[in-house]
């Protein structure tokens, strides 16, 4: 069995001002109004990049407590990934009202699911 990462790297450039095709904008943040958690009512890419690396160092995701990604339609039933987050990259481009960056997101086993088998009695 081959011992290297799965790792998908996602490049995204998204203008502080988009209108989903419902009419609706993108919520960034926890609906708060908090300026340091929530970019909701914002136009300001600068905000948007606030809030994201905010949330990226909190969130702390381990071994023990990985993040999850889910694509495709968003639910219970999407298909889902523990992940890790490595190397996030953000970029406002001076004169422009964009966020631009990347991330890499690492394939990871939840060390919780093989600790809990470990400990259960057969």
């Amino acid at each position: 069995m081959g011992g290297g990462e799965h790792a998908t790297q996602i490049a995204f450039a998204i203008q502080a001002t988009t209108t989903l095709p419902d009419g609706s904008t993108p919520n960034w943040g926890d609906g708060s109004a908090n300026e340091l958690a929530d970019a909701s009512a914002s136009e300001s890419a600068v905000a948007m990049q606030s809030v994201l690396m905010r949330y990226w160092r909190a969130g702390t995701p381990d071994s023990l407590a990985p993040g999850t990604l889910r694509w495709g339609q968003y639910g219970d039933e999407a298909p889902a990934l523990d992940i890790l987050v490595e190397q996030p990259q953000l970029r406002v481009p001076v004169g422009e009202n964009t966020l631009t960056g990347s991330i890499t997101l690492v394939d990871t086993f939840d060390l919780r699911t093989a600790l809990s088998r470990r400990d259960t009695p057969e």
